[in-house]
Order: C-alpha cells, then sequence, then structure tokens
C-alpha cells in the first residue's frame, strides 16, 4: 500500500501507542517508514475518538487491560515481522 495522506489517517510509530491504540481502533495497514530505517508506521483511521484517545495516551489519563495491552504489543510485533518477511521475499525474486 502506498503512503498515505495524514487527512484520512493517522501513522504512528510508537509501537506501545499503537498497541494501546489497537485496543479500540483497528490498525488499517502499516508500512515501513520512509526516513528511518528499521522503523514502522502503523495506519489508524482518523476519527475523533482516535485524536482523544491519543491525547489520553500522551497525558497518563488512559486506562487499559494490562493483559489485553501485553496481548496487543505481541499481535503488532508480528505484523511487523510478517511485514519484513514479505518485503524481503519481495526483494530476493
Amino acid at each position: 500500500m502506498s503512503t498515505t495522506t495524514n487527512e484520512k489517517y493517522l501513522p504512528i510509530s510508537d509501537t506501545t501507542l499503537a498497541a494501546y491504540l489497537s485496543i479500540n481502533f483497528p490498525v488499517d495497514h502499516l508500512e515501513p517508514d520512509k526516513d528511518f530505517e528499521n522503523k514502522v508506521l502503523f495506519y489508524f483511521k482518523r476519527e475523533p475518538a482516535l485524536d482523544e484517545a491519543v491525547e489520553a495516551y500522551w497525558k497518563n489519563t488512559a486506562t487499559v487491560n494490562p493483559q489485553l495491552f501485553a496481548y496487543n504489543i505481541k499481535v503488532l510485533k508480528n505484523r511487523i515481522r510478517s511485514m519484513i518477511q514479505s518485503c524481503t521475499s519481495h526483494k530476493n525474486k
């Protein structure tokens, strides 16, 4: 998928923030960060509730189920690994 405008999607590079957000908002897609090698951007569809959740995260007022948060970190790391493997296999062809 090509890079998407920030107006429709919110790109997040912080894995823990993405894990927190993905509890209530699906990750639309992820892409390698073109500005930083070995970084990934998680894209979330923009909506007011998402912006409020980001603000709560940075203000340390967000609450979350710790087991679900830990699980979502694992899920996102697996998606990153899958993306890297996919990119690597395409380069080797």
